[in-house]
């Protein structure tokens, strides 16, 4: 009784024993000592198309029978190959040699899904030492290694994310206030930083910064640390080889415990972008200036028509007295120098009224050349480099000869004890990667006037406020300050751009970018000088400032014209609806208060189809000045003017 009992619970735990085996997901296999296959689990069954043992042994029920099985399902080890010595790797782990896990690619079918599949052999031996089991555990990680491989392509694309992003990317591992250490840093880092991955990654943030640079650093981690928010600002880089603007953006990450575990640290190079705001803010700085200058010396000019005009009369009467014919005499001179000073001012701020036409820089310099080698010190050398096919350009002559003369006297300055004098020119196009690009130009052709000098050079901030009207390095006494301001509005206004090159020892380069023009347009020339005709005409005179309008009158009435005086376009229309054939020319002020000179003529042309028109101004508005120049019969002059100037264009425009 005892015995069948005994045999009972072999039994029972025997059929316990298969069915935990076929319970498991792994395929199990269980050989004997000889190789032959003695057990299946049902996963192994399953997985080679069978369903129960007694369908397995007849067909691979031995070791050599399973040479077919291998076959049929082709297998690969990892990398693809063909495994063909599986029994050999059965052979040696019966022998006990340590047999590693190994990996098969498995394909019932041409038109399967492959599978992979975890191997592990292990033997089992008698308490003699006496190989009697092997057991092969095949372990199907096919879903495995996909999760596997989708990890590590979304870890590889990150990682192109990472190294290829223009933008800083770091990670410190916070372990307290004041102990960090760097566990990361992108490809865009290192691109600018002197020290290497090596140096860097996993070293603590004092390591590589300057005890100012980390003090800054750990400030700013505190913050964070004890807000737990992300902050954001600019700052000049203290790790990197040069100098580097960065606009910086630290985020915490947090823990479970909303504790500060790491902080993110990115950061982008603005160091081009300040730059260029910098350069913006400057350009913007001196359209500001320029525009207060126009207005200044629009005002001066009014000014210096009615001091320079009563002078002019007064000096034309023979009973003055010697005493205060030289007082007028030096008034005159001193109104002079000032219309020149206006002149100047004039054209930095872009209101002179230019008379452009189209021309070449070679003649331009080649004709300033002889004046210049009369104006500069012997002991300077004057060079050109002149380009046999430069382009032409639209410019007024006279203010490009006056841009060549005041750069030429600039470097005559910066070369006190001699050096080399160089007038180059070339053709350009934009945009370019030339330093002397600027950076508001417009794309095109352009030709370039490059004037360079051998002298002191200048700082930074010198550079930076060179063309600022009254700004010089001069002595006082020296100079105006107003020769390479006025050097801006002209080459402004012709629709150019003007950048400086300089290093303090190593002289500076002025380059002028002028628009390139191909089309050939014939230059009208000027009517030739006259001395002061006379008239007799009927002339309707508008002018609102009152000082120039009194003289305006009187020189007119001394020249033997009839002149009707009104103080602005309301008062003018009046006067020619009463009798619109009244007057022959119309001479009104360009900008006036209610009514412009250009509107006041349209009306006036309407009412008179053959009246001429002559515009007066402190400065010339560009579009003002456009509009109403674009009238036939429209003639302009520009204050300061002297009576004669006065009388020989009234004539001009009463006689074309």
């Amino acid at each position: 009784m005892a015995i069948v009992d005994g045999e009972k619970n072999f039994l029972l735990t025997h059929s316990q024993l298969v069915s935990v085996l076929n319970g498991m997901v792994d395929a199990i296999w269980v050989f004997n000592s000889a190789g032959d296959p003695l057990y299946l689990n049902q996963n192994a069954l399953s997985f080679i198309g069978l369903s129960s043992l007694s369908e397995f042994f007849p067909k691979y029920g031995s070791r050599q029978k399973l040479a077919s099985l291998y076959r049929d399902f082709n297998l690969r080890d990892e990398s693809g190959a063909q495994v063909l010595d599986l029994d050999n790797r059965l052979s040696r782990a019966l022998a006990g040699e340590e047999s590693p896990p190994f990996i098969l690619r498995v394909r019932k079918g041409p038109n399967s899904p492959e599978r992979m599949f975890l191997n592990r052999m292990r033997r089992l031996a008698n308490p003699h030492g006496e190989p009697e089991l092997l057991v092969a555990i095949i372990h199907d990680i096919t879903a495995v290694r996909a999760k596997t491989q989708a990890l590590r392509d979304r870890e590889r694309e990150l990682s192109l994310i990472y190294d290829h992003v223009t933008d800083l990317v770091g990670l410190l591992r916070v372990s307290a206030p004041g102990e960090y250490r760097i566990l990361t840093a992108n490809s865009a880092y290192f691109r600018l930083s002197p020290k290497t991955p090596q140096e860097v990654i996993g070293k603590r943030l004092e390591e590589f910064l300057t005890p100012e640079g980390f003090a800054i650093w750990d400030g700013k981690l505190r913050e964070i640390i004890e807000h737990k928010k992300a902050i954001r600002f600019e700052s000049e880089t203290y790790t990197m080889n040069a100098p580097f603007h960065l606009d910086q953006n630290w985020m915490p990450v947090l823990d479970d415990k909303e504790e500060v575990t790491h902080v993110l640290v990115t950061a982008r190079d603005i160091t081009e972008l300040k730059a260029t705001q910098e350069r913006l803010r400057q350009s913007e700085k001196m359209e500001a200036i320029g525009q207060l200058a126009g207005g200044v010396a629009h005002d001066f000019n009014n000014l210096l028509t009615a001091i320079n005009g009563f002078a002019d009369l007064s000096l034309v009467r023979s009973d003055l007295p010697a005493e205060v014919r030289e007082y007028l005499e030096s008034i005159r001179r001193s109104g002079d120098k000032a219309a020149a000073l206006t002149s100047q001012l004039l054209a930095y701020s872009r209101k002179t009224m230019m008379v452009p036409r189209q021309l070449n820089l070679n003649a331009s310099v080649t004709d300033m050349e002889k004046i210049l080698r009369r104006l500069i010190n012997e002991d300077i050398t004057i060079s050109t480099r002149l380009k046999p096919d430069l382009g032409d350009v639209r410019a007024d002559p006279g203010q490009i000869s006056q841009v060549i003369l005041n750069l030429a006297v600039n470097a005559r300055d910066a070369m006190p004890a001699g050096g080399k004098l160089t007038l180059e020119t070339s053709n350009v196009s934009l945009p370019a990667a030339q330093a002397y690009s600027p950076v508001d130009a417009k794309p095109g052709p352009y030709v370039r006037l490059s004037v360079r000098d051998s002298g002191t050079g200048m700082s930074e901030s010198v550079r930076a406020r060179i063309f600022e009207p009254f700004f010089t390095t001069k002595e006082a006494g020296q100079g105006t300050g107003l020769g390479l301001s006025s050097v801006y509005g002209i080459v402004r206004q012709s629709g150019g751009y003007i950048t400086v090159q300089s290093t303090v020892g190593k002289g500076s380069t002025f380059h002028l970018l002028l628009p390139r023009v191909d089309s050939h347009e014939m230059g009208s020339s000027a009517p030739a000088a006259e001395s002061a005709p006379l008239g007799r005409e009927n002339v309707l005179l508008v002018e609102d400032e009152e000082p120039v309008r009194i003289f305006l009158a009187k020189a007119l009435e001394s020249f033997g014209y009839t002149v009707r005086k009104c103080r602005n376009g309301s008062e003018a229309l009046n006067a020619l609806r009463e009798n619109p054939l009244s007057s022959q020319l119309v001479i009104t002020d360009l900008v006036m208060p209610g009514m412009s000179g250009s509107a006041l003529s349209k009306t006036a042309r309407q009412l008179n189809p053959l009246v001429k028109v002559l515009f007066i101004s402190g400065y010339a508005d560009h579009s003002l000045a456009k509009e109403a120049l674009s009238l036939a019969g429209a003639y302009f002059l520009q204050k300061p003017f002297s009576s004669a100037q006065l009388a020989m264009r009234v004539r001009q425009a009463l006689d074309q």
